[in-house]
């Protein structure tokens, strides 16, 4: 392939992104977004493919070359990304990202079914940290900021920014909650899906906190709420097996 006919699919697949964002615009069908987008991802693949190909020829791309397809990459990723919840953008982000993955490998449901992780605001600036809506200067809640500098253009989208799903069973969190990935704070299980059986008995443990977290080891007298969420969430014991081993221990 000729490095002329290389820019051509550059430019003419630049246009496309561009059209097909000023269509989708008014689309409320996030799936229908999503998709459209990932075939944009899968042409770009084509092309990628074809310019691998060409380097074995000798026909290498210039600075100006790659920074077309920087763009057109920059379009694409911003774009799918941001149809994804914020909890779930910075993982889902690290699947589009990797060029190793092809297109037919991923999924709506596949990148929503990655851990939640903090927030993740697209666009910052003039533009809603949910859904990259213009905040026009009338809007009145373009003066509302978070305490990393994020606008929102609504109420809906704030609480949206904030939403916690339990990544089990896919409900609100309002309570107690915990991380599947405690090192990375990522995995938020609500206090239902992460009740589990007693290692010793086998026994449900009872939701509550103040159930066990006078027997929790250590000094009594500085227990708190978060170290019972920590060592409950690594050693789930029920009182009755708790107060045999402090027997034990005596």
């Amino acid at each position: 392939m000729e490095r002329k006919t290389i820019l051509g699919y550059f430019k003419q697949l630049f246009e496309e992104c561009k059209t097909l964002r000023k269509r989708l615009i008014k689309s409320s069908d996030t799936r229908e977004k999503f998709y459209a987008w990932l075939g944009k991802r899968k042409e770009l693949e084509a092309i990628e493919n074809k310019i691998n190909e060409d380097k074995s020829k000798g026909i290498e791309l210039d600075w100006f070359d790659k920074e077309d397809l920087r763009k057109i990459v920059k379009i694409i990723y911003s774009e799918l990304v941001q149809l994804i919840p914020p909890r779930k953008r910075k993982n889902a982000g690290e699947l589009l990202k990797k060029s190793s993955i092809p297109s037919d490998e991923i999924n709506w449901e596949r990148l929503n079914a990655v851990p939640s992780a903090e927030p993740l605001a697209i666009v910052q600036g003039n533009r809603c940290a949910t859904c990259s809506k213009e905040i026009k200067f009338w809007n009145i809640f373009n003066k509302q900021k978070d305490d990393k500098d994020n606008q929102f253009c609504s109420k809906k989208c704030f609480e949206k920014f904030y939403l916690l799903l339990c990544d089990k069973c896919q409900r609100k969190i309002e309570g107690t909650y915990y991380y599947s990935n405690d090192e990375k704070k990522e995995g938020s299980i609500c206090f239902d899906c992460a009740a589990i059986k007693c290692l010793e008995c086998s026994k449900t443990i009872v939701h509550s906190i103040d159930y066990s977290q006078e027997f929790l080891p250590g000094n009594q007298e500085h227990n708190s709420e978060k170290q019972y969420q920590e060592e409950s969430h690594y050693s789930p014991v029920c009182k009755s097996c708790q107060l045999k081993k402090n027997q034990g221990q005596k």
